[in-house]
Protein backbone atom coordinates (compact mmCIF):
# COMPACT_ATOMS: atom_id res chain seq x y z
CA UNK A 1 0.00 0.00 0.00
CA UNK A 2 1.45 3.42 -0.95
CA UNK A 3 1.80 6.13 1.76
CA UNK A 4 -0.57 8.86 1.27
CA UNK A 5 1.27 11.88 0.44
CA UNK A 6 0.53 15.66 1.16
CA UNK A 7 1.38 18.94 -0.54
CA UNK A 8 3.17 20.98 2.11
CA UNK A 9 4.63 23.78 -0.11
CA UNK A 10 5.54 24.65 -3.39
CA UNK A 11 6.53 21.62 -5.28
CA UNK A 12 7.44 19.58 -1.80
CA UNK A 13 5.49 16.96 -1.07
CA UNK A 14 5.60 14.89 3.00
CA UNK A 15 4.24 12.00 3.67
CA UNK A 16 1.66 11.08 6.16
CA UNK A 17 3.58 9.28 8.93
CA UNK A 18 6.67 11.05 8.20
CA UNK A 19 9.57 11.82 10.70
CA UNK A 20 9.87 15.07 11.83
CA UNK A 21 12.42 16.69 14.33
CA UNK A 22 10.61 19.59 16.15
CA UNK A 23 12.14 22.15 18.46
CA UNK A 24 9.82 24.79 20.02
CA UNK A 25 11.25 28.51 19.89
CA UNK A 26 11.73 30.09 22.82
CA UNK A 27 11.33 27.35 25.08
CA UNK A 28 14.54 25.61 24.38
CA UNK A 29 13.03 22.05 23.73
CA UNK A 30 13.15 19.48 21.08
CA UNK A 31 11.29 16.60 20.28
CA UNK A 32 10.76 14.09 17.43
CA UNK A 33 7.31 13.86 16.02
CA UNK A 34 4.73 12.27 13.40
CA UNK A 35 3.19 14.32 10.75
CA UNK A 36 -0.31 13.60 10.82
CA UNK A 37 -1.79 15.16 7.96
CA UNK A 38 -3.54 18.38 7.28
CA UNK A 39 -6.92 20.53 8.37
CA UNK A 40 -9.62 21.68 5.78
CA UNK A 41 -7.92 24.65 6.53
CA UNK A 42 -4.43 23.36 5.51
CA UNK A 43 -3.33 23.86 9.18
CA UNK A 44 -0.94 21.05 10.19
CA UNK A 45 -1.74 18.74 12.46
CA UNK A 46 1.71 16.89 14.66
CA UNK A 47 1.67 13.69 16.83
CA UNK A 48 2.10 15.19 20.12
CA UNK A 49 5.38 14.26 22.68
CA UNK A 50 4.22 12.92 26.28
CA UNK A 51 6.74 15.69 27.20
CA UNK A 52 5.15 18.00 26.15
CA UNK A 53 2.58 18.16 29.08
CA UNK A 54 5.14 19.88 30.93
CA UNK A 55 5.29 22.96 28.79
CA UNK A 56 1.55 23.21 27.58
CA UNK A 57 1.08 25.94 30.22
CA UNK A 58 4.27 28.03 28.03
CA UNK A 59 2.82 27.81 24.73
CA UNK A 60 1.10 30.53 23.42
CA UNK A 61 -1.16 31.11 20.04
CA UNK A 62 2.09 32.24 17.31
CA UNK A 63 4.53 30.23 19.24
CA UNK A 64 7.10 29.09 16.43
CA UNK A 65 7.80 25.12 16.02
CA UNK A 66 10.28 24.47 13.26
CA UNK A 67 10.81 21.16 12.25
CA UNK A 68 12.79 19.54 9.39
CA UNK A 69 12.25 15.93 7.97
CA UNK A 70 13.72 14.17 4.86
CA UNK A 71 12.00 13.63 1.88
CA UNK A 72 12.76 12.63 -1.41
CA UNK A 73 16.18 11.76 -0.14
CA UNK A 74 16.87 15.94 0.71
CA UNK A 75 16.38 17.72 4.21
CA UNK A 76 13.11 20.34 4.34
CA UNK A 77 12.36 22.54 7.04
CA UNK A 78 9.55 24.52 7.82
CA UNK A 79 8.51 26.92 10.25
CA UNK A 80 4.42 27.52 11.59
CA UNK A 81 3.04 29.02 14.50
CA UNK A 82 1.38 27.23 16.94
CA UNK A 83 -2.16 27.13 17.24
CA UNK A 84 -3.99 24.67 19.62
CA UNK A 85 -3.64 21.40 20.83
CA UNK A 86 -6.54 18.84 20.50
CA UNK A 87 -7.24 15.69 22.09
CA UNK A 88 -10.42 13.96 19.61
CA UNK A 89 -9.81 11.81 18.43
CA UNK A 90 -6.16 11.73 19.02
CA UNK A 91 -3.83 13.86 21.16
CA UNK A 92 -2.36 16.37 18.81
CA UNK A 93 -0.59 19.47 17.81
CA UNK A 94 -2.35 21.89 15.17
CA UNK A 95 0.00 24.40 13.69
CA UNK A 96 -0.78 26.96 11.26
CA UNK A 97 0.37 26.23 7.28
CA UNK A 98 3.85 27.26 6.99
CA UNK A 99 4.66 30.10 4.82
CA UNK A 100 7.06 28.15 2.88
CA UNK A 101 9.71 24.67 3.08
CA UNK A 102 13.17 25.28 2.95
CA UNK A 103 15.62 22.43 0.88
CA UNK A 104 18.71 22.49 3.05
CA UNK A 105 20.20 20.61 0.90
CA UNK A 106 21.58 17.59 2.66
CA UNK A 107 21.16 14.40 0.23
CA UNK A 108 21.48 11.13 2.00
CA UNK A 109 23.23 10.20 -1.66
CA UNK A 110 24.22 12.73 -3.51
CA UNK A 111 22.76 13.02 -7.40
CA UNK A 112 25.65 13.11 -10.59
CA UNK A 113 24.51 15.25 -13.27
CA UNK A 114 24.04 13.69 -16.24
CA UNK A 115 22.15 13.41 -19.98
CA UNK A 116 20.85 10.34 -20.51
CA UNK A 117 17.61 10.46 -22.70
CA UNK A 118 14.69 8.48 -21.06
CA UNK A 119 10.76 7.51 -21.86
CA UNK A 120 8.52 8.05 -19.65
CA UNK A 121 5.45 5.67 -19.67
CA UNK A 122 2.44 6.90 -17.58
CA UNK A 123 -1.24 8.13 -19.57
CA UNK A 124 0.95 8.29 -22.76
CA UNK A 125 4.77 7.89 -23.20
CA UNK A 126 6.82 11.28 -22.96
CA UNK A 127 10.17 11.53 -24.30
CA UNK A 128 12.87 13.39 -21.79
CA UNK A 129 16.78 13.75 -20.51
CA UNK A 130 17.55 12.72 -17.32
CA UNK A 131 19.56 15.47 -15.65
CA UNK A 132 21.20 14.16 -12.62
CA UNK A 133 20.49 10.54 -10.85
CA UNK A 134 21.35 8.23 -7.41
CA UNK A 135 19.91 5.06 -6.34
CA UNK A 136 17.31 6.78 -4.63
CA UNK A 137 15.79 8.67 -7.90
CA UNK A 138 16.42 10.89 -10.26
CA UNK A 139 15.01 14.63 -12.26
CA UNK A 140 13.59 14.50 -15.84
CA UNK A 141 13.52 17.42 -18.08
CA UNK A 142 10.97 17.18 -20.83
CA UNK A 143 9.93 19.83 -23.42
CA UNK A 144 6.27 21.51 -23.00
CA UNK A 145 3.61 20.14 -25.16
CA UNK A 146 1.69 22.44 -27.60
CA UNK A 147 -0.85 22.88 -24.74
CA UNK A 148 1.63 24.11 -22.75
CA UNK A 149 0.55 21.52 -19.92
CA UNK A 150 2.26 19.14 -17.92
CA UNK A 151 1.11 16.14 -17.65
CA UNK A 152 3.11 14.78 -14.94
CA UNK A 153 1.56 15.29 -11.18
CA UNK A 154 2.83 14.79 -7.85
CA UNK A 155 2.01 11.55 -6.62
CA UNK A 156 1.59 9.81 -10.35
CA UNK A 157 3.20 6.54 -10.45
CA UNK A 158 5.43 5.86 -13.48
CA UNK A 159 7.64 3.71 -15.43
CA UNK A 160 11.62 4.96 -16.70
CA UNK A 161 13.07 3.82 -19.79
CA UNK A 162 16.53 4.77 -19.90
CA UNK A 163 19.53 3.69 -22.16
CA UNK A 164 23.10 4.58 -21.63
CA UNK A 165 24.22 6.79 -24.09
CA UNK A 166 26.01 5.11 -27.16
CA UNK A 167 24.91 1.35 -25.96
CA UNK A 168 21.92 -0.26 -27.16
CA UNK A 169 21.36 -1.38 -23.52
CA UNK A 170 18.03 -0.36 -21.95
CA UNK A 171 17.43 0.12 -18.43
CA UNK A 172 13.61 0.05 -17.13
CA UNK A 173 12.29 1.45 -13.18
CA UNK A 174 9.37 2.20 -11.49
CA UNK A 175 8.95 5.18 -9.31
CA UNK A 176 6.61 7.55 -8.07
CA UNK A 177 6.51 11.52 -9.20
CA UNK A 178 7.95 13.54 -6.08
CA UNK A 179 7.42 17.66 -7.52
CA UNK A 180 7.05 19.01 -10.78
CA UNK A 181 8.11 22.83 -12.16
CA UNK A 182 7.58 23.63 -15.79
CA UNK A 183 9.06 26.73 -17.57
CA UNK A 184 7.54 28.02 -21.01
CA UNK A 185 9.79 25.87 -22.30
CA UNK A 186 10.99 22.57 -20.43
CA UNK A 187 8.99 21.23 -17.41
CA UNK A 188 10.93 19.46 -14.76
CA UNK A 189 9.98 15.87 -12.52
CA UNK A 190 11.89 14.58 -9.75
CA UNK A 191 11.01 10.96 -9.51
CA UNK A 192 11.58 8.49 -6.53
CA UNK A 193 12.62 5.28 -7.40
CA UNK A 194 11.23 1.91 -5.86
CA UNK A 195 13.21 -1.44 -6.11
CA UNK A 196 16.24 -0.44 -8.09
CA UNK A 197 17.43 -3.37 -10.13
CA UNK A 198 20.76 -4.17 -9.50
CA UNK A 199 22.27 -3.71 -13.15
CA UNK A 200 20.89 -0.08 -13.14
CA UNK A 201 22.49 0.51 -9.81
CA UNK A 202 25.59 -0.32 -11.27
CA UNK A 203 24.94 1.82 -14.39
CA UNK A 204 24.34 4.91 -11.88
CA UNK A 205 27.48 4.08 -10.06
CA UNK A 206 29.16 4.19 -13.66
CA UNK A 207 28.14 7.64 -14.09
CA UNK A 208 29.22 8.78 -11.07
CA UNK A 209 32.88 7.84 -11.92
CA UNK A 210 32.15 9.50 -15.04
CA UNK A 211 32.37 6.83 -17.14
CA UNK A 212 30.28 8.09 -19.73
Amino acid sequence: MMAEMVQLGEGVMIEVGAGLRVQVEGIDFTFTSRFLGTLDTDDVLLSLDPRMEHFESRLEPGTVFSASYLSDDVYHQFRAGFERLITDPIRAIVLNKPNEVLNIEQRMLPRTPCSVPARVDIRKTLAGIITDISPKGCRIEMPVDESGGVPLEMGDRVRLRLRAPGSQHGYIVEGQVRNVAASDLVREAGIRFDNLPEILRNFIETLARGAY
